[in-house]
């Protein structure tokens, strides 16, 4: 079993030059690694041909996008699986890819956990993890895209449907949508941290756009009844399922929030038994 790990880079030499070590560093070695470099200016390729005789195939050429980059990518890809890890992505650790692979056993994605952060002046800011489902609905896509970077994909499923480049954000979630709702490919959740990347990508900088490509997508797939019946609930949601897709994402966070009201109602819960000892005793 064979895994084919894609990199695509543009202008970011110093997050390619992580990236690259993340790879390169793996105790387990049943990849190939292939990085899809969009012309840059920025010396990448001279990072690049520092590691070349560890990278499987590399390019530097003009794209037209992101997409356009990864499906290059995908076109020269010969493992059985494929994974982005696109620049400034690093695997979690020099040992994942020697846990995860011999979990992988036939089905058609995995996704792992993803662990998020944020900089700032060099500082870590933010830090979360996000945690794959166990089971794929509607549901989950509807609330948010898998993280593509925690995602292992057959290749030849890759091929096959590949990712639509008149898309500039979202054809992640088009392919998505289209390989677990309308074919129903086989999932499973692999219960392990695979990657770490940083905050801030094109989904996170363009809301606008954003937005529309996301509406565009669900009209292709879904009826606008149901369109509609899923926007009540998740896009005005109640209390409860804000505080339930919240727990989805942050599950450490939650944790960390029910201890901290745990202790915060210390006192409260003291004054109510105190008073109602009182109440007791006057009786």
């Amino acid at each position: 079993m064979m895994l084919s790990i894609i990199t695509i880079n543009y202008n970011n030499k110093e997050g390619l030059r992580c990236t690259i070590e993340s790879v390169v560093n793996q105790t387990c070695t049943d990849y190939e690694f292939i990085i899809i470099d969009g012309g840059s200016t920025d010396g990448s390729v001279d990072i690049i041909k520092q590691y070349e005789n560890k990278i499987t195939y590399w390019v530097s050429e003009k794209d037209r996008g992101i997409y356009n980059a990864m499906n290059k990518g995908i076109a020269v890809s010969k493992g059985d699986y494929c994974n982005f890890l696109n620049s400034g992505d690093t695997l979690a650790n020099n040992n994942v890819l020697s846990i995860v692979m011999p979990q992988i056993n036939g089905k058609d994605i995995y996704i792992g956990n993803a662990c998020c952060m944020s900089f700032s002046n060099g500082q870590e800011v933010f830090k979360c993890i996000w945690k794959s489902p166990s089971e794929i609905s509607m549901k989950n896509l509807f609330i948010a895209t898998p993280n593509h970077q925690a995602t292992i994909i057959k290749t030849k499923l890759m091929k096959d449907i590949g990712y639509n480049e008149s898309y500039k954000i979202l054809s992640d979630f088009e392919f998505f949508m289209e390989a677990l709702i309308r074919r129903n490919c086989k999932y499973e959740k692999l219960d392990i941290t695979i990657v770490k990347y940083l905050l801030g990508g094109t989904s996170t900088q363009d809301r606008k756009h954003f937005n529309y490509e996301r509406n565009e997508i669900l009209h292709r797939y879904l009826s606008p009844r149901v369109i509609n019946d899923y926007d009540s609930i998740y896009t005005h949601p109640s209390k409860m399922i804000k505080l339930t897709r919240y727990n989805m994402q942050f599950p450490i966070a939650c944790t960390l929030s029910k201890i901290a009201l745990a202790v915060i109602s210390i006192p409260f819960r003291c004054i109510r038994y105190t008073q109602s000892m009182i109440n007791k005793l006057k009786k």
